[in-house]
């Protein structure tokens, strides 16, 4: 877990911003959150192929079954992670729905 961990932010390249922001404001809201930090979340989050809804890939990179609740768009779904395994979700039309890698 934290080895999979570890080697997603050292392989991630860092993000260089050229503004400074005042930090006065409110923070817009986070459309996706997922409450278990086990899983890796959003090695993938777009907008669907097929225009309807937008997709989130996630990945549980341990050994053991997982339960993380999605929280996306106002929506809620307890997904189920056999071990080392890789789920879309869809978010559309008011459900959060599991599909295939290739949507």
């Amino acid at each position: 877990d934290k080895g999979a961990r570890s080697a997603l932010y050292f392989n991630v390249q860092p993000m260089i911003y050229s503004f400074y922001p005042t930090g006065k404001g409110e923070l817009p809201q986070c459309p996706v959150r997922l409450e278990d930090t086990r899983i890796i979340t959003m090695n993938a989050f777009k907008k669907a192929e097929d225009g309807e809804g937008y997709l989130v890939r996630l990945f549980n990179p341990t050994e053991e079954e997982q339960t993380a609740k999605l929280c996306a768009f106002g929506l809620e779904r307890e997904l189920r992670f056999g071990k080392y395994e890789i789920k879309t979700v869809r978010c559309c039309g008011g459900e959060i729905t599991e599909t295939d890698l290739i949507v």
